[in-house]
């Protein structure tokens, strides 16, 4: 599994289409609808009215992003027969990924509605397994479509914070805008969800 081949779902499910239709998603979400615009950008339908990308850019990832290596594998690590439900869990983590929106979002991928028998519902060992496939590939390459692409990004994100992926955001998306929400970080959309909601609408 890789960008790419995220992208090429992204292509199939676009190219379906047979009403006006908008692109959003976050994080990774967000990288896999970048490199669609930029490497699809020729074949888009007339129907794509346009993108919102929130709390992703089109380059590495900041060093001040958490590891993401780590914080699956303590994931993976997780005894599950001990730490049977979502509080047990939290503390269980607390070292390895302090941040709690953080945590809260990893395990959400465990179904913890059966105590006896938490499960997984996501194939974490293969995100793991994959994670240098997600990183961005079309460096050098832009996207000029006529429909407009938007960014936002939490005021204390570590994205909003990063020349390098600023930078990218702009060489990449050149006539894209940039918004940011106070008192937000990678969560924007969490954290900050009226005040998301709102931009969005507008």
């Amino acid at each position: 599994m890789r960008l790419r081949d995220l992208s090429l779902d992204l292509k199939k499910l676009t190219q379906s289409q047979t009403s006006p239709f908008m692109l959003m998603g976050s994080s990774t979400g967000g990288m896999a609808i970048m490199r669609h615009l930029v490497s699809d950008q020729k074949e888009l339908p007339k129907l794509f009215k346009g993108g919102i990308i929130v709390e992703s850019v089109p380059a590495p990832r900041p060093p001040t992003m958490p590891n993401l290596y780590e914080e699956l594998k303590a994931i993976l690590n997780l005894d599950l027969k001990k730490t049977n439900t979502m509080k047990k869990c939290h503390e269980s983590l607390k070292e390895a990924i302090p941040n709690q929106a953080q945590r809260g979002f990893l395990l959400s991928c465990i179904d913890f509605s059966n105590e006896e028998e938490p499960k997984f519902t996501t194939d974490v060992k293969a995100i793991y397994d994959n994670l240098d496939g997600m990183n961005w590939d079309l460096e050098g390459q832009k996207y000029d479509g006529e429909a407009q692409v938007d960014f936002i990004f939490g005021e204390n994100s570590p994205y909003f914070n990063d020349a390098i992926s600023q930078s990218g955001v702009k060489r990449t998306f050149p006539n894209s805008s940039v918004f940011s929400i106070p008192k937000a970080g990678h969560w924007v959309h969490v954290e900050r969800a009226e005040e998301f909601k709102e931009l969005i609408l507008q």
